[in-house]
């Protein structure tokens, strides 16, 4: 079993109807798949911003990282989704946890993300000097 539960997969599915009965009869929104992804993890990857913030008001940390030290803030930044990063801020997700590679959001953003997205992450951030394993700043 790779620890998928059925919260995990109605997150994917976007059914909010679904998620919303299980977390009202217990569902965990804290468990982990065997990669260490939440179900936020999957609103992330799933661009649903309405479960998402379903998952956050049931008790779902907005700062777990999955085995690769990845959050739900780095997987929406690197999709490029303005709108789960803005919604992931609003819950005081933390612009500054590195990755394994010691990347940050704002790393993965300042390669790839629109301006709003960098904008977001350079005003959440508490050291906008932060260098990944490569000796890289995000602003350089």
């Amino acid at each position: 079993e790779d620890g998928t539960t059925a919260l995990h997969h109605a997150t994917a599915r976007g059914d909010a109807e679904a998620v919303s009965i299980l977390l009202t009869a217990g569902a965990n929104p804290r468990l982990r798949t065997q990669f260490g992804q939440t179900p936020l993890h999957f609103a992330s990857l799933a661009k649903n911003t309405i479960i998402a913030n379903k998952l956050i008001l049931a008790g779902g940390h907005v700062d777990a990282t999955d085995n690769a030290s990845e959050s739900a803030l780095h997987f929406s930044t690197r999709l490029n989704d303005v709108a789960m990063v803005y919604t992931l801020m609003c819950h005081s997700a933390s612009a500054d946890l590195a990755n394994l590679l010691g990347q940050t959001p704002l790393h993965i953003a300042a390669r790839s993300a629109p301006a709003a997205i960098t904008t977001l992450l350079i005003q959440a951030s508490q050291n906008l000097s932060t260098t990944d394993f490569q000796g890289e700043n995000p602003l350089h």
